[in-house]
Order: C-alpha cells, then sequence, then structure tokens
C-alpha cells in the first residue's frame, strides 16, 4: 500500500462538509433532496469538470452493471401510468451510484481514506452525544423542547424524517466508527451502552436485534486471534450492557417495540407489510418485465419493505438478476483486497457494516439510502486499491 501516492491526504471542502452534515436529513425541497445534499451535488459537479478537464476516469465492471441494471428498468409496465415515481427513483439510484463513485475516485490513497473515516466517526461520535442530550433531556419531562426529534413522542428520529431511517444511519456506520477508534474496554463499554440507549428509542424492531449482532461481531473482530484470558469477561461485559439498557429502558413504549412488542402482542408482525408482501407475490404476472421503478407503492398503499422483492417486483426478473449479480461480482473483488495496514480491522468492520445492511434490507427498501451507497464507496476504494497493487506488481514482474 506504501507503494500508491500518499503526497495529499486532504479532503475536498465539498466532501468534508457533506459527511460533517450527513445526519443533517431535514428535507429541503420535499423529502427527497436534503441539507447536506446541497454540498454533496457540488462535489459531485466539482468531480464531473475534474474529468472532462483531465480527460482521466477508469471504468470498472460494476459501472457496467449499473448501466445494464439503468437500462432494464426503463421496460416496466406501468411506467408511463406512473411516469413521475419512476423518474424520480431511477434519478435517486443513478445520483447515489455516481456520488459514490465520485467519493471512491477522490478517496485514492489509503492516507485519503483514513482521513475520511477519522471523519466519518467523529460526525457518528458527535451526533450520538448529541442524541443522548435530546434522550436525557425528553426523559427529565422536557417534551416540548425535544418533539422536533421525535415521531409521536415515542420513536427519536433526530433530523431524519421517519426514525426507520436514522435506525439505517446507526446500523450503517456503527461497526466502521467502533472498531479501530479505542480499544480500551471502560471507554468501548460506554460507547456501547450510548449506542444501544439511542438505537433503542429509534424503536425499530430489526435495527435493535442487527445492532446487537453486530457488536458482538466488532468484538470477535477486536478480539481477534489473541488468546486472551479476558475473553469471556468481555462478551459478558457486552451482554451485561445490553441487559442494562433493556432494564433501565424496560417501561417505555420505544424499548418494548424493540424487542418486538406491539400492543402488548409479543413479536407481532406489522399487518400493512405483510399485506403489502401479499401484493407482491401476487404480482407475479409482472415479474417479467415489473412494474417499473419505484411504481409498487403507485399500485398499492405502501412500498414493500424487502429491498431483493422490491427489485423483483419492480424491475422483473431481469433487473433482479442483473442487480444480483453485480452485487455478487463487487463482493466477491471486495473480499479479496487486502486491508489497509494503517486502518486495521477496516475491513471486517465494512463486511460487520454489509451483514448489517443485508438484515435491515429484508424489511426496509434501500436503494435510495445515504448510509448504504456511503459504505459502499469505502468498498469501492478498497477494490482500486488492490487493483492498483496489482498493477504494480505486475509491472515489476515484467
Amino acid at each position: 500500500m506504501d507503494r500508491i501516492s500518499t503526497k495529499n491526504s486532504k479532503l475536498p471542502l465539498t466532501l468534508s462538509l457533506y459527511i460533517i452534515l450527513f445526519p443533517l436529513a431535514t428535507g429541503l425541497i420535499g423529502d427527497s433532496f436534503i441539507v447536506s445534499d446541497i454540498f454533496f451535488l457540488s462535489f459531485i459537479f466539482l468531480c464531473l469538470i475534474e474529468i472532462l478537464y483531465q480527460k482521466r476516469f477508469r471504468l470498472i465492471s460494476l459501472d457496467a452493471f449499473f448501466l445494464i441494471f439503468v437500462s432494464l428498468t426503463t421496460l416496466g409496465e406501468t411506467i408511463s401510468t406512473h411516469l413521475q415515481a419512476y423518474l424520480f427513483e431511477v434519478s435517486s439510484f443513478i445520483y447515489m451510484y455516481i456520488g459514490a463513485r465520485c467519493i471512491s475516485g477522490h478517496i485514492n490513497t489509503p492516507e485519503k481514506l483514513k482521513s475520511f473515516i477519522s471523519l466519518i466517526r467523529k460526525m457518528f461520535l458527535i451526533f450520538l452525544l448529541f442524541s443522548t442530550v435530546l434522550i436525557v433531556i425528553k426523559s427529565l419531562g422536557f417534551n416540548q423542547l425535544t418533539e422536533t426529534f421525535f415521531k409521536h413522542q415515542m420513536k427519536y428520529k433526530g433530523f431524519f424524517k421517519i426514525s426507520n431511517q436514522m435506525a439505517i444511519f446507526l446500523i450503517c456506520l456503527w461497526p466502521v466508527t467502533v472498531v479501530g477508534l479505542t480499544e480500551k474496554p471502560v471507554w468501548r463499554f460506554s460507547l456501547y451502552f450510548l449506542f444501544f440507549v439511542v438505537l433503542s428509542y429509534t424503536a425499530s424492531r430489526s435495527g435493535f436485534w442487527i445492532g446487537i449482532g453486530q457488536t458482538i461481531l466488532i468484538e470477535a473482530i477486536l478480539c481477534g486471534k489473541k488468546q486472551n484470558k479476558f475473553l469471556l469477561t468481555r462478551f459478558f461485559s457486552l451482554i451485561a450492557i445490553i441487559l442494562l439498557v433493556v432494564s433501565i429502558m424496560a417501561t417505555l413504549p420505544s424499548m418494548k417495540r424493540s424487542l418486538g412488542n406491539i400492543k402488548k402482542a409479543g413479536l407481532t408482525i406489522d399487518q400493512p407489510r405483510v399485506k403489502n408482501f401479499r401484493n407482491a407475490f401476487n404480482a407475479s404476472k409482472f415479474w417479467l418485465s415489473g412494474y417499473g421503478l419505484g411504481c409498487f407503492d403507485q399500485n398499492h398503499r405502501h412500498e414493500i419493505h424487502n429491498t431483493p422483492l422490491s427489485v423483483l417486483v419492480e424491475t422483473g426478473i431481469f433487473g433482479f438478476l442483473i442487480l444480483s449479480l453485480g452485487f455478487i461480482v463487487f463482493f466477491n473483488a471486495f473480499i479479496k483486497t487486502d486491508s489497509c495496514t494503517n486502518l486495521p480491522g477496516f475491513k471486517g468492520a465494512l463486511i460487520v457494516s454489509c451483514l448489517g445492511i443485508a438484515g435491515i434490507g429484508t424489511v426496509h427498501y434501500l436503494l435510495r439510502t445515504r448510509s448504504c451507497w456511503l459504505i459502499f464507496s469505502m468498498m469501492i476504494s478498497l477494490i482500486k486499491f488492490q487493483k492498483s497493487m496489482e498493477t504494480l506488481t505486475n509491472e515489476e514482474i515484467c
């Protein structure tokens, strides 16, 4: 890795501001264009100008899958009826993909990636502390001061539109933040406590249980292959932290919902979601060419809360296969990369984030979720580092 140019680790100002304001997800135009997008669009625009000026842009295999998938989305059977919904969805997908490619294009050295991760960690930790303060203020009875940040005075949503978006944000960036931050148990377990308090206040059942699973995997990564006599103590401490949070918040509606209890019916499944799953399976006649990206909820009241099923129903079997194949090729290339030596545990953290995305993607639609694309942009950077190293090695052999 040290053979790749390391002369500049400074991030563009527009990208830095985008990350700093990433949690500021308050809608500016409707619910789609948010505050941080002002800087993200500026960053993308400057990147495109730079590409045109320097005439330097290398296509990767992922770009081919992206172009084929976007082409296949035009086959949707109800696009003409719901053109506005289709254009919004496909433009959101293109926007996210181009943004991820621009980020990975600028994070072209391990040093820049280190700066990028450091900025994400600082942003996440500050927002976690901010959220904790809000929750404490609310628990003291000052509901009017905090009502903007809570939905129905129960679910914590921060600056996001809904609390589930907040949970996805936490699940995506939590592993990247905590791995490599500190190995001192007292500080790390204090961080675990704050994380579980904030996550449980989002009242997301999937988010809470996935967050527990991620944290267990994070502990496994931090322990590594060390023969540590305190290994069991660490895991018992983690369980104790989780039980402490549950016991403190046991009577709160948000905690009850996080554990799966809805209206005193343990582990009840949302009936509207079950109805949408049924509608999706009943629409099998559309599975060849699809409804049209973003068009399912125009024909039914809600979107399908499942990413793979949404892609299948809205883009058809061919769109589903292309996107699945693209992801398999992409993830396979990522698994083969060597982790950055100056970022120990980082590759493992990205894998834990991906597992969280895969888990929460079964109950939410994620193609236009910025947090997921932020993770993918870092994965693309590692793949590009690996290819650069292979090119250098081949040049030496020649």
